[in-house]
């Protein structure tokens, strides 16, 4: 509804019609994911926080990069979409992204990771 204005905000001039029709493809396609992504982002932020920053790498390339490089050669390249199975490819991963955390977040293995004070530190170094 509001796609086109908001890209029309951005470009301008004569010739900015098929610009401004692909950028508010792109909303259209990508920014429902947006508040997914923001649970994704709360969820990594948990990671992160605990010390788990490997975890969180990893789920960051596995489906940020490597989920959304599949999803784009499959709708860009076999099924022929061209840009909007690019935009397809980025909403894709980033619920595929947040689906990921989600489950390892809910599992709770990364708990472990929790970053200790030094409190119950038995092996007699000082920090």
């Amino acid at each position: 509804m509001y796609a086109r204005p908001i890209v029309s905000l951005f470009i301008t001039g004569p010739d900015a019609a098929p610009i401004v029709e692909h950028g508010a493809t792109f909303l259209r396609v990508v920014a429902p994911t947006w508040v997914i992504m923001a649970s994704y982002h709360m969820m990594n932020g948990a990671f992160y926080g605990s010390g788990s920053t490997r975890l969180a790498m990893g789920i960051g390339v596995t489906t940020l990069w490597g989920a959304w490089a599949v999803f784009a050669a499959l709708f860009v390249l076999v099924f022929s979409l061209g840009a909007i199975g690019a935009w397809y490819a980025i909403a894709l991963s980033n619920v595929t992204a947040a689906l990921v955390g989600a489950i390892v977040f809910v599992r709770g293995d990364w708990l472990a990771d929790v970053i200790s004070d030094g409190s119950d530190d038995t092996d007699g170094t000082e920090k």
